[in-house]
């Protein structure tokens, strides 16, 4: 987890990471329209890339990086039927397109 000296790009990460995980838990666990849970990632869709991008650029340079990459592989994710349960080599792979 970021210390009180980490850099804002961690910080972005771990605030999209968490606001990312938090969308998703609410999708399976609400009776909700997928419609709502869709228009709320898409909002927020951008700057998570943002943050998966930077966890998996810094993975190897750092332990923080390379446990986001980990917490975002594991995480459950509804983008029209796109679910993010991908492999760090599948997840670059998206990432290149």
């Amino acid at each position: 987890m970021p210390d009180d000296e980490s850099d804002p790009y961690e910080l972005h990460a771990l605030r999209f990471l968490t606001r990312h995980q938090q969308i998703s838990d609410r999708f399976y666990q609400s009776l909700d329209s997928l419609e709502r849970h869709q228009s709320e990632l898409k909002k927020c869709w951008p700057q998570i890339l943002v943050a998966l991008g930077w966890a998996m650029t810094n993975r190897t340079a750092s332990p923080t990086a390379a446990e986001f990459c980990q917490r975002f592989a594991a995480s459950r994710t509804i983008a029209g039927s796109v679910v993010l349960s991908a492999s760090p080599t599948e997840i670059e792979k998206l990432l290149e397109r």
